[in-house]
């Protein structure tokens, strides 16, 4: 939104959320004209945009709206003014006043001053957030004495499935992996049953439920909305996160067949898998569109995933086999994760666009003064145009607001190239995960915790120094409209030590950690092997079960779809009135309840053992 002239009447209550009302006073009478423009601090180097002139004295002051999500930087030019005078910068505040008034010095220095008219509204600017997190903690403890209190706690029984691993979108997948919940003294290595690493549900259910509420809006905040353009938000994140861990799952339960007739048939059942997620996204893109194919998306975020998936499989099935020497698994897989890596740089820095850059990374538009307009995205939006052509792919990109860039798609075809690379690295941790011997002990787990959390440290770092630590100036901005390589390193590590906290928790076995009588345990007839605190006594409670975050993960096609499907329906979106929607409290309300009657759903199927699979 940019600022826009108002009349000065106008009462700050009716302003639109996360904007100010500027007032500006008559210039010095010896000023022929003056002339206001303004910058956002989210443009990067974006041009002043005109806000208004004045061809001769004012009598009375002029009003502008002025968005606040971001800084805004009002410049003023007036004759006696050799350039613009340094921006006074307002934000990230809302519904105040304020009187901007241009000076003249003795000596003939151009001077502003800025004045409160009126507070802003500190409440619903930095209060909103404390509500959510409030909301947040509140809710889960009373969703689960309500739970509990109903009979739908079914956790001494499950399904067949319950105890299997599954992917990132719920198939039933089946490893040897972690503790066993028998003791491992009695049952022979080979006897011992695959059990489901409750980490991984945890950390898909996490994710799954921030997008849910990133995408009913985030409570009107810019840091639960995607990057304009360069940069990291919260809501850039979930979405690879999904990925990598369908790249863990795929690298942790993948077993190599011992034909070649069992080959095939397990290439085919991925590449079905992969057709059906395929077809889902279209019929996602499909919604509001009345069935006109002339305008369908097809790309999309499943579609990431079914190109992720069958490649990791294929990649998988060339390598893999039971007979491979260890130094031969290392370089093929290497060397078919890094040809994804190679494949996105070779067309984003190698393909000549024409009118533009070869390598441009920037949004076109206002972005960088302007210099490109045309360029949006570079060779990424120009393969996408040539192969799908501009009706097939995402037409209202975050960066069209700001930078008024073109049509462009953040799941594009040659981001999927890197898309596949996250989800190779989160294959990597999965092959660690499969390396932990079928009977554990303390020392395993350690040892697997840190190579993981090491391996996290790493790739952060590539990915800082990639972008140089900065956001705009690095060699390789972190980009998520790009998924730029500095974006991808940076999300796997941050993907790994996550899944390194919730492996904490929820999966690791451990010994003593502390001296004395007391001691971290875990129990060994736990059927989620949950941390419990062991007392001089023996007797144990559990620490955390990964309860409401785990039953979301076991479910999260249906709670995916379901959000995409149902999000104008009752009652995942409510509000009481128009105005409680211009509020960030409103829109955090209505939010939160959405994501809650998700979460319900999650665990009303988890308590029936129903587990829908693509």
């Amino acid at each position: 939104m940019d600022p826009k002239v108002v009349p000065c009447s106008t009462p700050v209550s009716s302003l639109p959320m996360d904007t100010a009302l500027l007032m500006f006073a008559p210039p010095p009478s010896s000023w022929p004209f003056y002339s206001i423009s303004s910058s956002y601090e989210d443009c990067y180097n974006c041009p002043t945009t005109p806000l208004f002139t004045s061809l001769a004295p004012l009598d009375d002051p002029i009003c502008a709206q002025v968005p606040t999500p971001y800084k805004t930087r009002i410049h003023l030019s007036g004759p006696l003014c050799s350039a613009s005078i340094t921006p006074l910068e307002i934000g990230p505040r809302q519904y105040g006043s304020y009187e901007f008034t241009p000076q003249v010095s003795e000596i003939g220095v151009c001077t502003v001053s800025l004045s409160t008219l009126t507070p802003p509204d500190t409440f619903s600017s930095y209060t909103s957030p404390l509500l959510f997190l409030l909301l947040c903690f509140l809710i889960p403890p009373l969703m689960r004495c309500l739970y509990n209190s109903s009979k739908l706690c079914c956790c001494s029984s499950s399904s067949s499935n319950e105890d299997g691993m599954v992917d990132a979108f719920g198939e039933p997948l089946s490893s040897p992996l972690l503790s066993s919940p028998t003791p491992h003294a009695l049952t022979p290595e080979s006897s011992i049953p695959s059990r489901r690493i409750q980490s991984l549900d945890a950390f898909r259910g996490l994710s799954l439920v921030l997008m849910i509420f990133v995408n009913y809006g985030g409570g009107g905040y810019f840091f639960f909305n995607h990057s304009t353009w360069n940069g990291l938000t919260v809501a850039d994140l979930l979405f690879p996160w999904f990925v990598w861990i369908m790249g863990v799952t795929c690298g942790a339960t993948f077993k190599p067949p011992s034909s070649i007739a069992a080959r095939t048939t397990k290439l085919a059942k991925a590449f079905e898998r992969s057709v059906k997620l395929f077809l889902l996204g279209l019929l996602l893109n499909s919604l509001g569109q009345d069935g006109d194919l002339s305008v369908l998306r097809i790309p999309g975020v499943l579609q990431y995933f079914a190109a992720s998936y069958f490649y990791l499989n294929l990649l998988a099935l060339l390598v893999d086999s039971l007979s491979a020497s260890k130094a031969r698994l290392a370089v093929g897989y290497s060397v078919g994760g890094l040809a994804l890596l190679a494949m996105y740089c070779v067309l984003t820095y190698a393909v000549p666009v024409p009118g533009c850059p070869t390598g441009y990374l920037g949004a076109g538009g206002l972005y960088d003064g302007a210099q490109h307009r045309d360029c949006t995205g570079g060779s990424h939006r120009y393969i996408d145009e040539k192969i799908l052509t501009s009706a097939h792919f995402y037409s209202d990109p975050t960066c069209k607001s700001t930078y008024n860039c073109l049509a462009y798609d953040p799941e594009g075809i040659v981001g999927c190239f890197n898309a596949a690379f996250l989800s190779f690295l989160g294959f990597v941790t999965g092959k660690l995960i499969r390396a932990i011997p079928r009977s554990p002990t303390p020392s395993d787990h350690f040892a697997f915790l840190k190579v993981n959390t090491f391996g996290g440290f790493v790739l952060l770092a590539v990915g800082a120094v990639l972008c140089n630590f900065s956001e705009n100036n690095g060699v390789v901005p972190v980009n998520k409209n790009l998924w730029s390589p500095s974006f991808i390193f940076v999300c796997g590590g941050g993907a790994n030590l996550l899944f390194g906290i919730f492996f904490l928790l929820l999966d690791m076995k451990r010994s003593t950690l502390f001296s004395g009588s007391q001691s971290f345990s875990f129990s060994s007839n736990s059927k989620f092997t949950e941390p419990s605190f062991l007392t001089e006594e023996g007797e144990s409670a559990p620490l955390w079960d990964g309860w409401p975050l785990r039953e979301c993960g076991k479910n999260s096609i249906v709670l995916y779809m379901g959000h995409e499907i149902l999000d104008s329906c009752v009652p995942f979106t409510i509000y009481f009135s128009e105005s409680s929607m211009d509020e960030h409290w409103g829109k955090i309300m209505s939010n939160v309840i959405g994501v809650t009657c998700w979460v319900a759903v999650a665990l009303y199927l988890y308590s029936r053992k129903i587990y829908i699979t693509v």
